[in-house]
């Protein structure tokens, strides 16, 4: 069974402050900052098709490269979530104005930039539509190319390439200590590994903090596809990946 995030980011991720720049000089009490996200990995590869060729056999091996996913809204907060701590709904800073609908590259996303409050943020919470898409090329062949439908929650999930619902509003919240989720309003440790690097917004400056997929890596992912049926063809809600 799939945990809700780490799936389509089994290979971590990371939060970078990427630089400052000085606006003015006349003192305040808000910075701005800049949201955006970047995939180093995907220049590499094309990650664009029309249709999946066959299965290679009981077990694909693949590189994943990219994703097609929907980030509605993001969220930053100066509290660090933890385990056991309650959620307090006023201590979130919006940064989307307008929540995004679409599905983008992951590496295509791009916020504008905000002014918030100074200080430092130590949470991120994340909206997102539960159905993306993975891509992938053939670890032997990387010429071959997939794009894998994919849903947020289980393997045997239902999967409907329509499906417009979000992922559950108690779910990606990530700090230090990894990703919760809110279980009657309490926060519980979801996923450990997706880790959260704080960042600070200065006095009068823009911060650009970058979401980075592969966390630094310089190869991408391999992942192995299941054909769970035997078609030979990649079935979302049936097919299972391993990593």
């Amino acid at each position: 069974m799939k945990l809700t995030f780490n799936v389509i980011l089994l290979f971590s991720l990371i939060f970078i402050l990427s630089h400052f720049s000085e606006t003015t000089t006349q003192p305040s009490t808000k910075g701005k900052i800049k949201f955006q996200m970047t995939n180093p990995i995907a220049e590499k590869y094309f990650k664009k098709k029309k249709s999946n060729p066959d299965l290679t056999g009981d077990q694909t091996v693949t590189k994943t490269i990219s994703l097609n996913l929907c980030v509605g809204d993001v969220w930053v907060s100066k509290n660090e979530v933890k385990a056991g701590q309650p959620n307090i709904a006023e201590d979130w800073v919006r940064l989307t104005s307008v929540t995004n609908r679409e599905h983008l590259l992951f590496e295509d996303y791009s916020f504008p930039e905000i002014e918030i409050p100074i200080g430092e943020y130590k949470s991120v919470r994340l909206s997102l539509k539960n159905v993306f898409y993975r891509y992938a090329v053939l670890l032997s062949d990387s010429t071959v190319s997939y794009e894998l439908l994919e849903t947020m929650g289980s393997y045997e999930d239902p999967c409907d390439l329509n499906d417009t619902s979000w992922v559950d509003s108690n779910t990606n919240y990530f700090s230090a200590d990894g990703n919760h989720r809110l279980v009657n309003g309490i926060f519980q440790l979801n996923v450990a590994g997706e880790k959260l690097t704080g960042f600070n917004i200065a006095d009068n400056q823009t911060a650009v903090v970058t979401w980075r997929l592969g966390a630094g890596v310089d190869e991408p992912c391999t992942t192995t596809l299941h054909d769970v049926n035997g078609n030979r063809k990649w079935d979302c809600g049936i097919d299972t990946m391993s990593f």
